[in-house]
């Protein structure tokens, strides 16, 4: 599931950078909360690639999610909500 997503992401953000450029021409106050947007989202971007390479990482060795990977994996779920927000 966080490989699907982490895949799908990619396009999305190059999306939201094209957005991000054409609103800026339309002014501060358009361009505002797309930076936002694309900033927030791309955080949580690389918040989730690091959180699936922690995962894999230590799939064989670990029996359990180690805190680190859940306090990465409510980070970036976190991001999601503000971002969307």
């Amino acid at each position: 599931m966080l490989i699907g997503g982490a895949r799908i992401c990619v396009p999305a953000v190059l999306t939201g950078f094209r957005d991000l450029l054409r609103f800026a021409d339309g002014g501060r106050r358009a361009a505002r909360p797309v930076a936002i947007h694309v900033c927030v989202m791309v955080a949580v971007f690389m918040v989730s690639v690091g959180d699936i390479a922690w995962r894999l990482r230590d799939y064989s060795t670990s029996g359990s999610t180690p805190a680190g990977v859940l306090a990465l994996s409510l980070v970036a779920a976190a991001g999601v909500g503000v971002g969307a927000a």
